[in-house]
């Protein structure tokens, strides 16, 4: 990715440039917005079924602001930067990225692509900015808790497309109705119930 940006740059100089900094601007812009629409939202604690959205406040290197947090989030008003399926009182589910391993409850590995990481932990595991809930009310059955361990176990990250791609897959193994979401908004449209700040005390 880094490559073909850095070629782009050097055939289109002015034109990448401009196109950079308008998704830069834009990102920042609509991150803004969110945040203060969401100043009095209340906050929730995971269940069982959630949607976890991640933002990130951190400064990010060129290529990464540009293409993976103004390119990607153009589609929606909601600059998110991750998701994650809260599987239980204690589990969730997320892939993550190859440049970002983390450890995975479920091989007992320090790994990318999909894992179980601890609820709890998501503080210590997402440090870039703040997390939503988007409520669901799904509360997974035992079986459909084993159906999605069993479909985690050891998936790459390309596999499912990115996180988020991660989540509408495993979403398809208990709803098989859900369709493609590309943005936090499809998620609330469909289901949310509620959405408010992470609350893990």
């Amino acid at each position: 990715m880094g490559v073909i940006f850095a070629l782009f740059l050097v055939k289109f100089p002015i034109t990448v440039v401009l196109i950079s900094l308008g998704l830069v601007i834009l990102f920042y812009i609509k991150k803004d917005r969110f945040y203060k629409k969401m100043i009095a939202a209340p906050t929730l604690k995971p269940e069982s079924g959630d949607i976890i959205v991640y933002f990130t406040d951190k400064r990010a290197d060129l290529l990464d602001l540009v293409l993976w947090k103004g390119g990607l989030t153009l589609p929606s008003s909601i600059p998110a930067s991750h998701y994650s399926l809260v599987l239980d009182d204690e589990y969730f589910l997320e892939s993550h990225h190859p440049d970002n391993k983390r450890y995975d409850y479920l091989t007992g590995e320090t790994r990318a692509g999909m894992r179980m990481g601890l609820t709890k932990n998501i503080p210590n595991d997402w440090t870039n900015g703040p997390a939503l809930v988007i409520r669901t009310n799904f509360n997974f059955t035992p079986h459909e808790r084993e159906r999605l361990i069993k479909y985690a176990i050891g998936r790459p990250y390309w596999s499912d497309g990115g996180c988020m791609g991660a989540i509408n897959n495993a979403l398809k193994i208990c709803k098989p109705e859900h369709p493609n979401v590309i943005t936090p908004e499809g998620f609330m449209k469909l289901y949310g119930v509620t959405i408010g700040w992470i609350n893990l005390s």
